[in-house]
């Protein structure tokens, strides 16, 4: 593509909206010509991710790629960033200007100046950057991601994306290419001969059978035209996987695991590529001839062949510029797909569990009951990753190569193939533990994250950079089916500690020809491998999926104290030495003070960690308080199993420290750890006993901190009465086991008395016993489990882990001091009405006397029940854990309280509860719930709500910004929650308090919006956000009210679809953009028909509004009796002057000829017309004379309520100099 002199590539074109005609004065508006509309200022270097996330280091190159110098003073960045330009900044011919997150960092890192700094920061995933010109215009546009066809190596390798030629359109990933930072020169890839666009490609099917040919297409675009497109493919058969690279030998392992890989030259090797043209000449599979799209055909190929392929594309140009894709910086080095006829059964060859006896199939409904995930590998590569033989496996001590992703394969989920991950085995103690299942590590490539989904199918918030597995062992030498760690990451995350996402899935290997053997011995052989548990990774990634901010994350390993090992993110903007992980090791300990403690570590967020761990005996941690030396730091070198996180703070430089949990299969069992005990625990109480295998005590010693311990006990109390249930925990684990119940038995038959397995135990038993199992550790308790080598610890107590919990709340006198549990009753007994729900309890009792009080609390939660008109059964269950609302600790003993109607919903069901705290600071227990469902109290009539105001059309882009303002006409309050905003086509919301306030107070407004956030909704004073879910039309739409059936109010404007829903208020014309329509006479008890645009500014973009105020000209629920007051006179044309009043004025005397004079009267009244209801224009016949100055006079001049100028207003001087312009 040979790139010729520069031309202009994008204009300023406004991103919508059109205006409104106002007959004769559209005339007059001055429209000014923007030289940045013939300017060509282009995004030319994006550095969005530098090596070091520390450094600081992003920035934007713009380039001038036009003749002019160009004015850049107020243009501004938006969507990825937020920046404005200030004064006085020109960017002239050819010249280069860089905007930087730090300004500092790059001009010391490259010895240049830029602007700066921005706000926000560059995804590393990919990002829309936005340039506006200064009038709002969007002027360039670059929407970028990792992975083809954008560069690749731009993400985390120091490198930036380089635009190839200012010229080309840089919104196509094929315009650019990583290279070295070069802000403020030319880009290192530059290049007057660019090779052609190739983009779209794509295979056809998505997963082809053996008897499907495969369609390979691609759009490939040049001005020089087109000479070849070439289409090279490789076929990989089952058993004969080519990798790319080779993997380090046993001898290279143990003796430099740092070396590098080799390349494998099979997998380069010509020989191993076929070579077809691809053609745009709708033959060969092609579609249309001359469209870009350019195809070819594979041939079928067999059952479980991996097909990988590449694209050459070559120009027409004398250098015959070419392109492979993708590109040489993108480590998935090829595309692929796999021929798949489909999971086939699985039919035991030698024995089965399954009560039919040898001869049953497991048929593809049990084997597609969970998600399929294929690993295509080398036999020799997974058999000594494996290492079932003792010569393959790595020593403890060899960290290097026990941590290297030292073996290749592609793994295939969900029609998608992920070629070229590399994987490994995990774990210390256990990685070669059963010679069976092994706990993997499977690294995916950068821009090819695994798209991973839930049990349910859902996407996760985050891809995964990497997929942990687990083998599902479980804590007595026994297995537990994954169900123990999936309870827990459910338990976790429910009481809001971050955990690890866990789903189960179907594990399929192919390492060999034949996919399933039925020959003897066959069912130990060929493509499936059972079942295994998938767990979220714990780096930057899971920050983000799990919504926390950006601090220091840790994962604690076994053998492992040193900070930067265990450092799995490093934020930003937190230490970078590991101080906060030292600061942790070297003081967290019960003879620092408590202020110290709080400073430092999260105790609200450890109670609710700890009060878990303890109920499931997550106790495998390798902390032991007969280790613990009177002073710091802890001296195990097995702190494990934990994650530490360190959240900012203002308090400390460090971060406050949260505990989160890792590796918990050893749980809901005795096991072979200790007590429970982790450092924060021997912090807060101080424990008297320390032997490990003695008998629980949790009595506090004398340097504990009572102040921390009894918010463990409160939290104790709360989790038992809330979570900790028969009737929370028994159904969770049923829910769970019903998800792999069918496909149990096939995975016992898959391990069971495997030839591997020699003396090891290799059968777990039934689903059914190990359920029963967590029920009677959690309910029951007793002394069946082995007692392993530590048998006062090894039992559980009759009722249960949960009176084990009681137990240890009861501590420090609790049993005896804490205050009665009270009882609620239904103060109404109305049947819940919305608007008055009131709840009555029984009075203060504690054993120490009433005089103890000290506040009454309430809850009210959500949950899920079958008989409420709103159950969905595809919903999610709803915990009372989350509650909808909470009082404030009330510290008057008032027996009653009224659940604001904002904070529940019609038709929904909830419980409803309170507790008491005495004057030591001891919460007691919750109440036994009252279970409500609130109802109208009464039907609201149409006009109860009306919409005064709606803002369509914005400066610049709409996302986000768009509202709408709805009026309470009547005496009361109304809550809109599940009311419903729509229009007659595709949009609609349900009112809901997630969205924010849902009450409007009485002749008050409530703002309704994209956004809650000003700095994304323009400056908006928005109450309540509709999400995505609403858009309102540039040109034309509806905007409908309902509750219920009833329509309360309608808007329609420009030309609007009138059914089904009737349109009440009716606007002929279309939106102007960056002005508000509303309401322009008193529309207190209703709605009104005259509707003006907005002239009063709001927010930070110059837009028209009165979001939340009254419209302007606009007296709302007052008597008027005062007349009009001309306040303004402007020159606007040669021949035109415009009149500005305070409100909205009566048309037919606002345009009356007569009612105006000028002094002197150098031209004749022609016409007054009206732009707005609280303007005047007034147009003359000949032209007003250059600096002459002129007095307009205005009388018998009426408002919208007829009060008329009682005498001519004093007339207002007005000097023809400049024009003034009329505002869009």
């Amino acid at each position: 593509m040979k790139i010729n002199t520069p031309t202009v590539r994008k204009t300023g074109q406004g991103t919508s909206g059109t205006g409104i005609l106002f007959n004769l004065w559209i005339f007059a508006v001055v429209i000014a010509t923007s030289l940045a509309c013939q300017a060509e200022i282009v995004i030319n270097e994006v550095h969005y991710e530098p090596e070091e996330n520390t450094s600081k280091g992003e920035y934007i190159e713009l380039f001038n790629n036009g003749p002019e110098s160009v004015d850049l003073s107020h243009w501004s960045f938006s969507k990825a960033i937020d920046y404005t330009f200030p004064d006085n900044i020109a960017l002239s011919s050819g010249e280069y200007l860089v905007v930087a997150e730090n300004p500092l960092t790059v001009s010391s890192t490259y010895g240049i100046q830029a602007l700066g700094p921005y706000e926000k920061k560059l995804s590393n995933e990919g990002d829309a950057i936005e340039l506006f010109e200064k009038n709002g215009y969007l002027h360039d546009r670059v929407e970028y991601r990792v992975g083809f066809p954008w560069p690749s190596a731009c993400a985390g390798d120091g490198q930036a994306m380089s635009l190839i030629n200012p010229s080309l359109d840089n919104d196509l990933g094929g315009s650019w290419r990583s290279a070295d930072p070069s802000p403020g020169a030319a880009n290192p890839v530059f290049s007057s001969h660019a090779p052609p666009q190739v983009r779209q490609v794509s295979h056809s099917p998505q997963q082809p059978s053996h008897a499907d040919a495969i369609l390979v297409t691609a759009k490939v675009t040049d001005p020089d035209g087109i000479s070849s497109v070439r289409l090279l493919y490789q076929l990989v058969f089952p058993g004969n996987y080519i990798p790319a690279a080779l993997p380090l030998n046993q001898s290279q392992l143990n003796s430099n695991p740092s070396q590098p890989a080799k390349e494998n030259p099979a997998f380069e090797d010509p020989a191993n590529w076929v070579s077809v043209d691809m053609v745009d000449n709708a033959a060969s599979g092609d579609s249309t001839s001359g469209d870009g799209i350019y195809s070819a055909l594979i041939p079928p190929q067999p059952h479980r062949t991996l097909v990988r392929y590449r694209i050459q594309a070559s120009d027409q140009s004398l250098s015959q510029a070419s392109v492979q894709v993708p590109y040489a910086d993108d480590p998935s080095l090829n595309f692929a797909c796999f021929v798949y006829d489909g999971v086939p059964p699985y039919i035991p060859t030698d024995r089965t569990v399954h009560p039919d006896g040898l001869g049953h199939v497991y048929d593809a409904t049990v084997m597609n009951s969970l998600p399929v995930y294929h690993l295509i590998t080398r036999n020799v590569d997974m058999n000594q990753c494996m290492a079932y033989q003792a010569g393959f496996q790595i020593d403890k001590t060899n960290k290097v190569a026990r941590d290297l992703f030292n073996w290749e394969g592609a793994f295939i989920y969900d029609g998608i193939v992920y070629d070229h991950v590399r994987y490994r085995l995990r774990g210390y103690n256990q990685r070669y533990q059963l010679q069976q299942k092994r706990n993997m590590r499977i690294r995916f490539n950068r821009g090819h994250y695994l798209k991973a989904r839930d049990q349910e199918g859902n996407l996760y918030p985050a891809k995964w950079r990497t997929l942990n597995t687990s083998k599902m062992f479980g804590p007595r030498d026994d297995g537990n089916y994954g169900l123990a760690e999936t309870m827990n990451s459910f338990l976790f995350n429910l009481m809001g500690v971050p955990a690890p996402f866990v789903h189960t899935f179907h594990f399929r290997v192919i390492d060999g020809a034949i996919e399933a053997p039925d020959s003897p011995g066959g069912q130990y052989n060929g493509d499936f491998w059972g079942m295994a548990l998938a767990m979220e990774d714990y780096d930057s990634r899971f920050l983000d999926a799990h919504r926390m901010p950006k601090g220091n994350l840790y994962k604690l390993k076994d053998g492992e104290t040193e900070g930067l090992e265990e450092l799995r993110y490093q934020a930003p903007d937190a230490v970078t030495h590991a101080e906060d992980h030292s600061n942790i090791v070297q003081n967290l300990h019960y003879l620092k003070s408590a202020d110290w403690l709080k400073q430092y570590v999260d105790w609200d967020q450890w109670c609710r960690y700890e009060v878990v761990q303890q109920a499931i005996r997550h106790y495998d941690l390798g902390i032991y308080p007969e280790k613990e030396n009177s002073t710091a730091p802890y001296d195990s070198d097995a702190g494990k199993n934990l994650a530490w996180f360190f959240a900012p703070t203002n308090d400390n430089p460090y971060g406050k420290l949260w505990h989160l949990p890792w590796d918990t299969e050893q749980s809901w069992g005795p096991n072979g750890a200790h007590q429970g005990w982790d450092m924060a625990l021997v912090t807060a109480i101080n424990p008297t006993v320390r032997d490990g295998r003695a008998a629980l005590n949790y009595t506090a010693g004398a340097n504990s901190k009572p102040e921390i311990y009894l918010e463990y006990r409160n939290m104790l109390r709360e989790f038992r009465d809330l979570v900790w249930t028969e009737e929370v925990i028994c159904p969770a684990i049923d829910r769970f086991a019903s998800v792999i119940s069918d496909f149990v038995p096939a995975d016992r038959d898959r391990w069971k008395n495997h030839p591997l397995g020699g003396t090891t135990k290799t059968d777990f038993g039934p689903l059914e016993s190990v359920v029963d199992d967590m029920k009677t550790f959690a309910f029951v308790g007793g002394t069946h489990w082995p007692v392993l080598d530590r048998p006062l610890t090894s039992r559980v107590a009759p009722g249960g882990r949960a009176v084990e919990l009681d137990q240890r709340s009861e501590y420090e006198g609790d049993a005896a001091s804490i205050p009665d549990t009270p009882g609620v009753t239904d103060a109404v007994r109305l049947g819940y009405p919305i608007d008055n729900l009131r709840f009555s309890s029984t009075p203060y009792s504690d054993p120490q006397g009433a005089e103890t009080f000290a506040a009454i609390e309430w809850r009210v939660a959500e949950v899920t029940d079958p008989a409420a008109p709103s159950y969905d059964p595809e919903a999610p269950i709803l915990y009372e854990w989350n509650a909808a609302w909470k009082s404030p600790e009330v510290t008057s003993m008032t027996a009653e309280i009224q659940v604001p109607p904002d904070a529940v919903q019609v038709g929904h069901a909830y419980r409803i509860r309170a507790r008491m705290k005495d004057d030591s600071g001891r919460w007691g227990h919750w109440s036994q719930p009252v279970q409500f469902t609130p109802k109208l109290d009464k039907v609201n009539q149409q006009g109860d709500v009306i919409i005064t105001e709606y803002f369509a059309d914005t400066s610049g882009p709409d996302d986000g910004k768009e509202w709408i303002e709805l009026f309470n006409t009547t005496g009361q309050p109304i809550n809109l929650t599940g009311w419903t905003l729509l229009d007659n086509e595709n949009d609609s919301h349900t009112f809901s308090p997630a969205g924010g306030n849902v009450t409007i107070p009485s002749k008050g407004y409530l703002v309704l919006g994209q956004s809650l956030f000003p700095q994304t909704n323009g400056g908006a004073p928005v109450q309540y956000s509709y999400g995505t879910s609403i858009t309102l039309g540039n040109n034309a739409d509806e905007i409908i009210l309902k509750s219920g059936q009833t329509v309360i109010h309608s808007v329609g404007y420009g030309l609007y679809v009138s059914s089904p829903n009737p349109i009440i208020s009716s606007i002929p014309n279309s939106p102007v953009q960056g002005s508000a329509n509303g309401m322009a006479l008193d529309y207190c008890n209703g709605p009104v028909t005259p509707w003006a645009l907005q002239t009063s500014s709001f927010g930070t973009l110059g837009n028209k509004g009165t979001p939340g105020a009254h419209n302007n000209g606009v007296g709302v629920c007052l008597s008027d009796s005062t007349p009009p007051v001309l306040n303004e006179a402007l020159f606007v044309q040669r021949n035109q002057i415009l009149l500005k009043f305070n409100e909205s004025l009566d048309s037919l005397s606002a345009t009356g000829l007569l009612n105006y004079t000028l002094t002197p009267n150098d031209a004749d009244l022609i016409q007054a017309v009206q732009p707005t209801l609280d303007t005047v224009l007034l147009v003359f016949d000949g032209q007003l004379y250059q600096d002459s100055d002129y007095t307009v006079t205005a009388a018998s001049i009426a408002d919208a309520k007829q009060n008329v100028m009682p005498f001519p207003q004093e007339g207002r001087r007005v000097t023809r100099s400049r024009p003034y312009r009329l505002q869009r």
